[in-house]
């Protein structure tokens, strides 16, 4: 039989098996073994994070007085950034929350993209009051080259008066987070969300914490289910979590649920990644 025989039918058989490939569980079991056949085991050190039983997430989410004028700023400067691919309303508004909650004065982003959540960030520092404050974003790719329309994180970091404690890096985030010496309050993993690149990220993580401090994870389905507001179904963050536990790691994850402000009962996809016990 011909070459182009044998791959014409087998793109045949390929579109015909795709549904199944695709169904849920099965997808799900198919990456779970992946990331145990791929990915040595890692060690976590969890002395330096925050335990669960000292955070209390309802008290956090019902706070961040400040937002309604963290909303106006965002919303004057990123109004006309499109939505996809960056974190919701909702979730901007759980991430000012969670900033301000816990007091954390130094942020690690992995995963700028175009900046949305980095806007955030940022005004949740400068309103924070810290006297010292930092925000380092990462990503693997060069998110401020310069496209013509001024709309660069930096160009807008710059306009909003945050450069000064605005640092951006191109990198890949675990080379960057097994060779940065910096520690932070608070860390946020939103970038490469397939499960080994967030299996590595975890204890690389960990590391660079300062005592008392948190990851907060994006895209997190308790379960690995999708929830209710997914366009896309990411099973990465929690069965790499699911792995770090199952091999002895003393973590565990808070997811934020559904946050007070939410009418419409959507869950929130971000979870807190704690020291488990008191």
């Amino acid at each position: 039989m011909k070459a182009g025989v044998i791959k014409k039918k087998w793109r045949g058989r390929r579109r015909l098996l795709r549904p199944l490939l695709r169904w849920r569980p099965l997808y799900v079991a198919r990456k779970r073994i992946a990331l145990r056949l791929t990915t040595p085991r890692l060690v976590c050190d969890t002395g330096a994070l925050l335990p669960a039983g000292q955070l209390r997430l309802a008290e956090i989410l019902r706070g961040g007085g400040q937002w309604s004028v963290v909303h106006e700023q965002f919303a004057r400067y990123c109004g006309n950034i499109p939505a996809a691919g960056g974190i919701t309303a909702d979730d901007r508004r759980a991430v000012y929350c969670i900033v301000s909650g816990t007091g954390a004065a130094s942020i690690l982003e992995i995963g700028t993209h175009r900046g949305i959540s980095t806007t955030l960030l940022a005004l949740a520092l400068h309103h924070g009051g810290a006297r010292e404050k930092k925000l380092v974003s990462v990503d693997v790719f060069d998110v401020n080259r310069e496209n013509g329309g001024g709309q660069t994180p930096a160009a807008r970091m710059e306009r909003m008066g945050f450069a000064g404690f605005v640092e951006f890096v191109q990198a890949d985030s675990v080379g960057y987070l097994r060779c940065c010496r910096e520690k932070y309050d608070l860390i946020f993993l939103d970038g490469d969300h397939r499960a080994p690149a967030v299996y590595r990220e975890i204890p690389a993580a960990l590391k660079l914490l300062n005592p008392g401090g948190v990851i907060l994870l994006h895209d997190y389905h308790p379960g690995h289910r999708p929830l209710p507001i997914d366009a896309n179904f990411y099973p990465g963050p929690s069965l790499a979590v699911e792995k770090l536990r199952r091999e002895g790691a003393n973590i565990t994850v808070l997811p934020l649920g559904t946050p007070p402000w939410n009418a419409a009962g959507q869950p929130s996809t971000l979870a807190l990644v704690l020291r488990a016990g008191q």
